[in-house]
């Protein structure tokens, strides 16, 4: 990473936010598969404990590495405040919100399934988890973009 071209640091950080969303999605989605449909069969239990597994590396390691781009932003004020921007730092409330928005709209959908359909606490935890977290990285993505 240079960490002397902005260009290239948002570029990296861009990079960063899709393998970590990569990852997590993996490592959470597959979980949540496991757990809510008990009866798969033994080959596609394994592959999705696989994906699991690799999916966790992934954000691991992508933790890690927005570890040592935050510890390059801190060493150089100046590019920290090229990349955090005012225009940034509006894509990051606006991803905030429309990840609020989604957490919302989850709640509500599982709470109308769950009038007609058990529910346990797990999925329902995972789910929220899952749709707060991956949906404030995909809104990150776009409206950095704009």
């Amino acid at each position: 990473m240079n960490a002397k071209n902005p260009e290239l640091m948002g570029s990296a950080r861009r990079r960063l936010l899709v393998q970590a969303l990569v990852g997590f999605g993996l490592w959470q989605i597959s979980n949540l598969i496991l757990y809510a449909a008990p009866g798969l069969a033994h080959p596609a239990r394994v592959v999705l404990r696989l994906l699991g597994v690799a999916g966790a590396g992934i954000w691991v390691v992508q933790t890690f590495k927005n570890t040592s781009f935050l510890k390059a932003l801190k060493r150089d004020p100046a590019l920290a405040q090229t990349l955090n921007d005012e225009r940034y730092q509006q894509a990051r409330t606006r991803a905030f919100a429309a990840g609020y928005f989604a957490l919302l709209v989850t709640a509500g959908l599982l709470l109308l399934w769950s009038l007609a359909f058990s529910l346990p606490g797990r999925i329902a935890a995972q789910c929220f988890l899952i749709v707060a977290v991956c949906s404030a990285m995909i809104a990150l993505l776009i409206y950095d973009r704009e």
